[in-house]
């Protein structure tokens, strides 16, 4: 199972408090609760798991059937058609049905007055949340016709609870010096995974997985330049590559942003392009050993975009 899926609430009670999660049930006891929910905050505090708990809670013991869907990929106008034919299709599957649908401000704002429309007329059994990082590229029609619940990432000492009961559960102690074969966890390695989150529920449970499976954290500054750099690797672009790169001299954050750059890539390739993404790796990985590590991420990073792109292996033995 994955490890966000292993230890994701399945309750408010459970939450970890990224929103005030007393004021959200005294809302939904009041008599004229809505129907419509507007999640909005920053990425990675759980609004999508908060989302699918209120969506079991709404249905009240009742059967349900929960529907996701990216609107960040899905924001053509016939996309939000299909989202309002889906509302008024009638189901034997289930007795309640909500949709929960990520990131609706990417829906272009005539679209969005579509959609609004459609909420207007929705049926008894159907409820919708939205899940937002940006809220203020709503629409105000569509943002005043939800109840809207924010976000906020979460403090240290939050952190520092919530890091302390999900280690538990992986059967570690904190103290001492990390040994994942008998499950201790060090003190200094446990502040790190609390400074390298910011705050964020999903980065939190990534440093914990990392660092209970042997791993290394990888501080925020890299990885926000890894991204800049898988970016701009994906996008086929060697400009955007270069200044991905540019003025970078460390040794270390150089061999970090590549590699874990193009691990991530590989992790989510499919078979077809998993032979490009390992040339591409083959080609980043003799930056642990090189002297020279601003320029040879320029030659490597090259080699890379070659590979991924099919463009050219003359730079496979480099």
């Amino acid at each position: 199972m994955d490890f966000h899926q292993k230890h994701e609430p399945k309750s408010f009670a459970t939450c970890a408090p990224t929103y005030d999660i007393n004021a959200l049930r005294e809302y939904l006891e009041s008599e004229n609760r809505k129907s419509i929910y507007l999640l909005s905050g920053p990425t990675g505090l759980g609004k999508t798991t908060t989302a699918r708990i209120l969506g079991n809670w709404l249905a009240q013991g009742k059967s349900v059937q929960i529907i996701e869907r990216n609107m960040a990929n899905e924001n053509t106008i016939e996309n939000v058609r299909d989202v309002i034919a889906d509302f008024k299709e009638r189901t034997i599957v289930a007795d309640v049905r909500v949709f929960i649908l990520d990131e609706p401000q990417r829906i272009k704002a005539t679209t969005q007055d579509v959609l609004f429309k459609a909420l207007d007329t929705l049926p008894e059994d159907i409820y919708v949340i939205f899940c937002t990082t940006d809220p203020q590229n709503l629409k105000s029609t569509l943002r005043h016709r939800t109840h809207e619940v924010n976000f906020h990432p979460l403090n240290n000492k939050e952190q520092a609870a919530l890091l302390k009961k999900i280690t538990e559960k992986e059967g570690f102690t904190i103290g001492g010096i990390t040994n994942t074969s008998e499950k201790i966890l060090s003190k200094h390695d446990a502040n790190q995974s609390i400074l390298f989150s910011e705050g964020s529920i999903r980065k939190l449970f990534d440093n914990i997985h990392t660092l209970v499976t042997g791993g290394t954290l990888t501080p925020v500054a890299i990885e926000q330049v890894t991204i800049t750099l898988v970016t701009a690797i994906r996008k086929g672009s060697w400009k955007q590559v270069h200044v991905a790169v540019k003025g970078v001299t460390d040794h270390e954050v150089t061999r970090q942003k590549t590699c874990y750059a193009l691990s991530k890539m590989m992790s989510q390739a499919d078979d077809e392009q998993l032979p490009r993404y390992a040339h591409a790796l083959g080609c980043m990985i003799g930056l642990i050993i090189d002297p020279d590590p601003e320029n040879t991420l320029m030659f490597k990073a090259f080699g890379a975009w070659s590979h991924i792109n099919g463009m050219s292996t003359w730079l496979e033995k480099s």
